[in-house]
Order: C-alpha cells, then structure tokens, then sequence
C-alpha cells in the first residue's frame, strides 16, 4: 500500500469519529460527547504528524491549528464534567453544575460560531481535490512511498521523543510530565495505526501496556485539574497513579521496537 493510500484510510476515518461525536456533543449532554471528540482530534493531529512528509506546509500547519483548537475549547468542558464527577458526593452544589452546564453552552456557541461542524467534511475536499498534499515531484514520489518505509520513520520519532523525557517518570516536571503524557499518547495511536502492517507477536502485550499507561497518566492530568480548582487529592491516590505509570513505562522501554524490521509487502 502506498503511503498516500494509507492516509486516505485513516483520515476518512477520523473524519467520521469526528463528525459522530462533535454532534453527539453539540445535540446532547453525554458526558462521552466532549471525551470521545478530543479522542477522535487527538487521532487525527496524530495521522497529521504521522504523514507530515506529505502534506503542502500552509494545508498541514492550517489542518492541525484548527484541529488542535477545536480540542481545546472540547477539554474546557471535559476537565469540569470530570472534575465535577471526581468531587465527594457532599463538596458537589448546584452552583458548580450550573457553572459546568453555562460553560458547555458557551463553548457551544463558540464552536458553532467557528462552523466546527464543517471542518472534518473540509479535509474529505481536501483529498478530493488533491489541496492537501505535495504536488511536485519529490511530494509526488513520497505519497507513492510504501506505507511501512514512512510507518518506521515516524514510529522512531515518536519512540525516541518518549524515551528522551527520561526513564523516571517522578523526576519529572510537571509540565515535563504533561508533555511526556503527549508523547505517549502519539506513540500508542500510531503503533495502532501501524501495528497490522507488522503483525509481531508482542503487539497486543505492548498494546495493553500503551493503554495502561494512558489510564494512569490520565489520572494525574485529572489529580492536577483539580489541585488547580482548588481541591484537595489523596497523596496515596497520586502515589498509585504515578507507580501505575512508572511500571508500565518500564515495560514499554524494553518492548521490542518491532518497527524497525522493515519488510514492504
């Protein structure tokens, strides 16, 4: 398959999760709607990353600013329904709530007014009518490249960015910690996305341990929203959440770095 080939796959299925849930948020009050619309953002910023070899500059840096900027104006929402959902059943009010359900309208408006809806739609044109991507003959040459060449290349990135924050996750800053968190999140959906066109036998091992170590550092992200509101977290709570992360971290640097065995079907 080529690498051109292989983007339109991914983005047609971003642009479909997208779409699912921007409206899920925008028609109801789920608590998934702001959630599983940053999930499907975060995907797609990661394919964007993955495939940048491809893409004209101005369409890849526009693509990604808008995509990045819909997610945050998504995590207003997501971090005070979490919050809100993580408070002891006696420190929630209907002061809080109401607060939580004003910024979700607000945040409403601001999407509406920015057609949020119609930016997933604009990437499928943007592959109809060839905007996107790199036109001329070295572009040209890169989109007809097997997939697993550029799968390697941007598998390694990634790889080696996580492992150079270090391998003591408590050592970390915590804006260190945050980016570290980032890292990882592009190296889990990228070895997803590229994990088939291997098929090693430590796959779904290593795949568990991506999504384990999500799970813990979520849960400090969370613990460090609501240190910044103004609540209290069980040291104990933060202890388990950072010990959860280091043990999978550790695991994940001695995994097999199964991308490097390049075989182009």
């Amino acid at each position: 398959m080529t690498s051109e080939a292989a983007l339109a796959l991914l983005l047609r299925a971003c642009v479909t999760a997208i779409d699912q849930n921007l409206a899920l948020f925008l028609e109801s009050d789920a608590a998934e709607g702001p959630h599983k619309s940053r999930v499907a953002l975060r995907r797609l910023t990661t394919v964007l990353d993955g495939f940048q070899p491809l893409f004209r500059r101005k369409a890849w840096q526009r693509t990604r600013a808008e995509a990045k900027a819909i997610f945050r104006h998504l995590g207003k929402v997501r971090d005070a329904q979490v919050f809100l959902a993580n408070l002891e059943a006696g420190a929630r009010n209907e002061k809080l709530a109401k607060a939580t359900d004003q910024l979700r309208d607000k945040v409403r408006r601001d999407l509406r007014r920015r057609r949020a809806v119609g930016f997933a739609p604009s990437l499928l044109r943007g592959l109809t009518d060839d905007s996107l991507l790199r036109r001329k003959a070295p572009g040209l040459a890169l989109r007809q490249m097997p997939v697993e060449l550029l799968a390697a290349q941007s598998m390694e990135t990634v790889h080696a960015a996580c492992l150079a924050l270090g391998r003591d996750l408590a050592a970390l800053a915590v804006d260190d910690l945050h980016e570290f968190r980032k890292r990882m999140k592009s190296l889990r959906y990228l070895a997803e996305f590229f994990a088939p066109l291997w098929q090693h036998a430590d796959w779904p091992a290593q795949r568990r341990a991506l999504k384990d170590i999500q799970d813990a550092l979520g849960e400090l992200n969370d613990q460090a929203n609501a240190r910044a509101r103004g609540a209290t977290v069980d040291p104990q709570k933060a202890l388990r959440a950072m010990q959860a992360a280091q043990k999978h971290w550790t695991i994940l640097m001695d995994a097999p770095t199964w991308w490097r065995n390049v075989q182009v079907s």
